[in-house]
């Protein structure tokens, strides 16, 4: 077991500082880039074996630059987000608790009547926060599968908020 966190550490200490300037540059945060590159060598160490050759600096930085920009797409998720908060509290628009309430539990029915897998492929894609690819490696199909189940999923929410409930919907623009 020895060797094994030995060659890890090894790989750690010799790319760390290389990557953590490479998310920085990315990123242009400190504790984000550090974040990032910590989160590509702990889901290297879960996997992690001294059979696999595939631990090169090429394939680091790509997965440092993968991760980074997954963060930055999430962020500009975020931002539109805040954005349409913001325009709504403009507005006047107050949120009405009754009315989230309403529309989490007319999300949560929509879940629990899709089929398993499609809701399986929701939850790796939106709660846990799993990139297509990663979904598709874990289920062993195709991202165009996945992104099929997302688009099916999506559309059953998209249909019961527009028939069940016309005033729940939001603006297409934020998404």
């Amino acid at each position: 077991m020895g060797s094994l966190e030995g060659t890890f550490e090894k790989i750690f200490e010799k790319n760390y500082s290389r990557l953590y300037y490479y998310a920085l540059y990315i990123v242009q945060d400190t504790e984000v880039a550090r974040d990032m590159v910590h989160d590509v060598f702990a889901r290297m160490w879960e996997n992690f074996s001294l059979d696999k050759k595939c631990y090169t600096d090429s394939y680091l930085r790509m997965c440092v630059r993968n991760r980074c920009l997954d963060y930055l797409k999430h962020s500009k998720i975020e931002a539109a987000y805040v954005k349409f908060c913001m325009e709504l509290t403009q507005r006047g628009v107050d949120w009405e608790v009754d009315k989230d309430e309403e529309r989490l539990e007319l999300i949560r029915s929509v879940v629990e009547k899709m089929p398993p897998r499609t809701r399986f492929i929701m939850d790796q894609c939106f709660y846990e926060g799993h990139t297509y690819k990663e979904v598709s490696a874990i289920l062993g199909i195709s991202v165009s599968s996945v992104k099929q189940h997302v688009m099916k999923a999506l559309k059953l929410l998209r249909d019961a908020f527009s028939s069940k409930n016309p005033n729940a919907r939001l603006p297409q623009k934020y998404f």
